[in-house]
């Protein structure tokens, strides 16, 4: 049905509106695949992220516990502090997903 629908616009219309159509039609083609694959790449990025996340606050719950007994001086906690806000910054740049049920 919308085959013959668009068929009848093209036999009634002007050629030169239907060359106008046609681009149009390939030009979204060509924005839609655009779109679609930017949502792959953001994704891979979003996952790569995700593990990076992850993987810093791993070494960072390490570098803790291999140094709860030693003793730090006020710089080495700073960058320590430092690191953990960093941390934090980089998992907030990546938000968890939340399913809804």
């Amino acid at each position: 049905m919308k085959e013959h629908i668009i068929n009848n616009i093209y036999a009634t219309c002007p050629s030169d509106i239907i060359v106008q159509l046609k681009r149009q039609e390939l030009l979204l083609g060509k924005i839609m695949t655009t779109v679609n694959e930017l949502a792959t790449r953001l994704e891979a990025i979003n996952t790569q992220l995700a593990r990076a996340a992850v993987e810093i606050q791993d070494q960072i719950a390490a570098l803790k516990a291999a140094l709860a007994d030693v003793p730090l001086s006020p710089e080495a906690e700073a960058a320590l502090a430092n690191i953990e806000v960093v941390a934090g910054w980089l998992d907030a740049q990546n938000p968890d997903v939340v399913e809804v049920v």
